[in-house]
This record gives C-alpha cells, sequence and structure tokens, in this order.
C-alpha cells in the first residue's frame, strides 16, 4: 500500500470496470452452480417453517446466527424459489466488492487480487452461505471508520449486524468493539471531536445496539441442550494438547496460503506454524506505529484462535479464511491513522518488506480463486441438481421417496421442491436438525424401512430410493424386497446420488 499508487489507480479509474467483470463472472458461475446441503439447509428452513418463531427455533440448531435466515425469508416473500437466495448473496458479494474498491486503501493491483481471490471470488460469492454477510459488515465498519467522530451508531450497527452474520462474525466484532472502546477511553481529542459533532445520545445507542446484537447472536449460537452438532454444547477442549494446539494455529497458515498443514506430521504442523508465526510477526512490525490497527489484529487473531481451539478447529476456508480478513481489516484501518513518529528510511524500508509480504499472500488467494472458479465451470460441487433434474425428465417427482443420508438430501428436497422420507428420523422431511431424535441407519436398516412402507395398507407401489452412497454387495436385501439400480450421478466434488427402484417381489 502507498499514497502514489492509489492516486494512480483513481486517475485510471478502473473500479467500475473491474466490479462490473466481477459481477458478471459471478452470474456465469452461478448459473453453473449446483448448490449443496449447507445452501439449501436454511432454504428449507425457511420455506418449511410454520412461524417466525418455529424458523428461529430451527436455526437454533444449525450453528450459525439467525440474520442470514431472516433476510432469505424476506426474499422468499417475492419468489419462492432458492435461486432468489442465490440472488441475494450475489447483490451482497457485489456490494462489499463496491465498498472495497471505493474505500480501502490499497493499490489497484492490491486491490485486483483480493477481488479474485478464493473468498470474494469463489467461496463468499458462489457458495450462498452467511459469511458474506460477515464480509459486507467488516468492511463497511472499516469504510465508516475515518467518520466515527462523527457519530458512533453507524458503526454500532454494524458491529450488531456483524455479530449476527455468522459464529466468526461475532468474534471479530468483539475484537473491534473492544478497540472502539479502548480507543474511545485513551483518546480524548477524539472524545472532544466527538462531543462537537455528534449528538448527545450517540454513545448510549451505540452501546445499546452493540450489546443487543451480541446478546440476539450469543443465544441462537448456544446450541441446545439436546443438539450433536458439532459435539453439541460438551465439545470444548479446555485442557492442554500441543498437536491440538499446532492444528489450531496451523489454521492461520491455512487461512492465508489455503493450505491445510497434515495433522498426522510433525513436521508438516511445525513449518506451516513457522511461516504463519513469521506473517503474523511481520504485520506486528508493520502496524506498530498504528497502535489501535495493532489492538485490533492482535485481539481479533487472539479471539478466534481461543475459539479455534477450545470449541471448533473448522473445516475449510469459509471458517479459518476469517484470518486473512482480519489481516486486510488491520491494514485497512491502519491506514486511517497517521502513523507514530519514527525514522522516514525505517518506516520506508518496513512498507517495502511488508509489501512483498502482503503480495505474496494476494497472488496465492488470487490464484485459488481463479482455480476454483474455473472448476467450479467444470464440475459441480454437487450432483444434486443434474440427479434432480433426471428425476423431473423421467416424470419421477411426485413418486414416494426414500432418501438416506438425511444431511446431503436437502438439495434433492429444494430443487424437487417438496419433503422426501428420512430413515434417520422415519418421516417426512427437508431439512436436517442434528438433535438426539435423530440416529444414523445403515443400508440394511433403510432397505428395511422401505419394506416396511411398501407392504402397509396404504403404501406405494414402489418407491424410488435416493441414496449418498452406492448400496454396498455385502447389504442384505430383505425377503420379499427387489432393488432394481436406476442411474448414479458421480461427477462432484462434495455430494454423488445413487438411484434404485424399490418393490415387492411378485411371490411376496
Amino acid at each position: 500500500m502507498d499514497e502514489t499508487s492509489g492516486k494512480r489507480a483513481q486517475r485510471l479509474n478502473i473500479a467500475p470496470a473491474v466490479v462490473t467483470l466481477y459481477a458478471l463472472l459471478g452470474l456465469l458461475g452461478l448459473a453453473r452452480h449446483a448448490m449443496w446441503r449447507d445452501e439449501f439447509n436454511t432454504w428449507l428452513i425457511v420455506r418449511d417453517s410454520q412461524s417466525l418463531g418455529d424458523m428461529l427455533s430451527q436455526v437454533h440448531y444449525q450453528g450459525h446466527t439467525a440474520l442470514w435466515a431472516l433476510l432469505v425469508a424476506a426474499v422468499s416473500q417475492v419468489v419462492q424459489r432458492p435461486w432468489i437466495m442465490q440472488g441475494l448473496h450475489w447483490a451482497i458479494a457485489v456490494a462489499a466488492t463496491a465498498i472495497f474498491w471505493r474505500f480501502s486503501p490499497f493499490t489497484a493491483r492490491q486491490k485486483i487480487l483480493f477481488t479474485f481471490g478464493y473468498l470474494p471470488f469463489y467461496q463468499y460469492f458462489l457458495v450462498s452461505r452467511p459469511y458474506v454477510l460477515g464480509t459486507a459488515c467488516l468492511f463497511g465498519i472499516c469504510a465508516l471508520f475515518p467518520r466515527r467522530h462523527r457519530g458512533y451508531w453507524p458503526l454500532a450497527l454494524l458491529l450488531a449486524l456483524l455479530a449476527n452474520s455468522h459464529a466468526y462474525g461475532l468474534l471479530v466484532s468483539l475484537a473491534l468493539a473492544l478497540t472502539l472502546a479502548l480507543e474511545w477511553g485513551c483518546d480524548r481529542t477524539l472524545r472532544q471531536q466527538h462531543g462537537k459533532t455528534a449528538p448527545a445520545w450517540d454513545i448510549y445507542l451505540s452501546v445499546a445496539l452493540v450489546i443487543a446484537g451480541v446478546a440476539a447472536a450469543v443465544y441462537i449460537l448456544s446450541p441446545p441442550a439436546n443438539s450433536t452438532n458439532h459435539g453439541g454444547v460438551s465439545a470444548w477442549m479446555l485442557s492442554f494438547d500441543l498437536r491440538h494446539l499446532l492444528r489450531a494455529t496451523g489454521r492461520i497458515f491455512a487461512g492465508h496460503f489455503l493450505v491445510i498443514p497434515t495433522h498426522k506430521r510433525w513436521l508438516d504442523l511445525i513449518v506451516a506454524n513457522l511461516i504463519a508465526a513469521g506473517l503474523v510477526a511481520s504485520t506486528v512490525v508493520y502496524l506498530r506505529r498504528r497502535p489501535w490497527a495493532l489492538l485490533f489484529y492482535s485481539s481479533a487473531n487472539a479471539i478466534v484462535l481461543s475459539f479455534t481451539y477450545a470449541r471448533f478447529l473448522g473445516l475449510g476456508q469459509r471458517h479459518f479464511g476469517q484470518f486473512y480478513l482480519i489481516l486486510i481489516a488491520a491494514l485497512w484501518l491502519g491506514s486511517c491513522y497517521p502513523a507514530a513518529p519514527g525514522k522516514r528510511a525505517v518506516e520506508r524500508s518496513v512498507a517495502r518488506r511488508y509489501g512483498w509480504c502482503l503480495g505474496l499472500v494476494l497472488w496465492v488467494q488470487c490464484i485459488g480463486g481463479i482455480g476454483a472458479y474455473a472448476t467450479s465451470l467444470a464440475i459441480p460441487l454437487s450432483a444434486s441438481r443434474a440427479a434432480s433434474d433426471y428425476i423431473v425428465s423421467q416424470g419421477w417427482q411426485q413418486e414416494f421417496m426414500v432418501a438416506s443420508r438425511d444431511a446431503t438430501m436437502a438439495p434433492i428436497s429444494g430443487y424437487l421442491n417438496r419433503q422426501l422420507y428420512y430413515p434417520e428420523r422415519q418421516t417426512m422431511g427437508s431439512f436436517t436438525l442434528f438433535n438426539t431424535d435423530r440416529q444414523d441407519v445403515t443400508h440394511g436398516e433403510v432397505l428395511a424401512q422401505t419394506q416396511r412402507l411398501l407392504t402397509t395398507a396404504t403404501g406405494p407401489e414402489r418407491i424410488l430410493l435416493v441414496l449418498s452412497a452406492p448400496l454396498a454387495a455385502e447389504t442384505q436385501v430383505p425377503l420379499g424386497l427387489v432393488i432394481e439400480p436406476l442411474r448414479q450421478f458421480e461427477k462432484s466434488w462434495q455430494e454423488n446420488y445413487y438411484l434404485y427402484w424399490a418393490k415387492l417381489s411378485s411371490n411376496s
């Protein structure tokens, strides 16, 4: 980052062209994207809930806050088809990118590399999840930060929304709130400027907004007593374990460089942690003369890292990519402060060396983002849309369907716009709640339940089996049940599907 490059970018005025290209490529990617279970689960909760209270009670089991579900519920009142959720997600992602281009201090090259990086260009763009809300709120906070002396309530509102975007958004919002509170308490000049330009009620309203937002997020994120999602209420790691610690800190490396170190090999963990430590140390050195930005960077990393160690290691870039966004936000906030006095030659040397370090991270992210986007055009994340289209083309969409494993069947329910019979709960359903009422079943149990459904007085003549794994050769087919393989759908990264007819034999 430097002022000369920033001014040059303004003169070139490439922002509209880049944001437009980003938006158009997003539409192309969404046209090819087949949504997977985590995307559809929110849509199905919204679609099949009987009331707002019922919807919030179901969200309580998801490990996410309620803001995304509320927004999806709002747009579903306009169009009751899942593509409206994708359109909402696309619009928020484009808005976040426009804010980044308009207000962030980075050079044109850095902005381009970030825009087409893994998170903004793929994971938080094509995959419709609540994480995009956190990015939009975080960028909004960074954009409004220089104007905080005129009133804190807009920042507080965005902090409340950030806290309710997703679990990591809550953690980052706590670090931002801590930074703002300590700065307010320590900076008399800021308080004097605020007193001259902001209304008297501003601080009281701001504090109330943040407290209310954090309280709402904590309530929704606290799992119910019968939740089994990621271990339920008891899955906390409170004892010391060196390998587990290195796995947690290794997520910082993964968040920046897109490679998860192999936890079974000490060498991988050690090398990844050394690189991550070098990156963090260099950022601390770069921000050392901007103490409030450094406070946010340090506290946000500490809070997210503590959560990663003690509660949830994360399953992919959508989770530990937050370390990367913390870096971007800290550098953005750092540009809002004049550097504390120091030797200019030393500062220029630090900035130049850190620019190389940041450039490496941005290039890795960009290569990963373009690669993931290109791959998604050729190979879908889920085979759900192909399987659903095939079922519709054969005229089977109204057939009685037994679907297992239930957790992977949300896309089929969503694309067919109907409920399915789930053996894990022995009832009709669409979304999956991970609670004690749900029990995993074997294929043998799936076939046994299928036979019982066929033999009831009002049972169907045949059942379409939709499975997430092929029937194993050793699976014992109940006597009197005939299974006819139909088709398999295996061209995907995440979810495959296998179709069978199930009928009673003529002799039964």
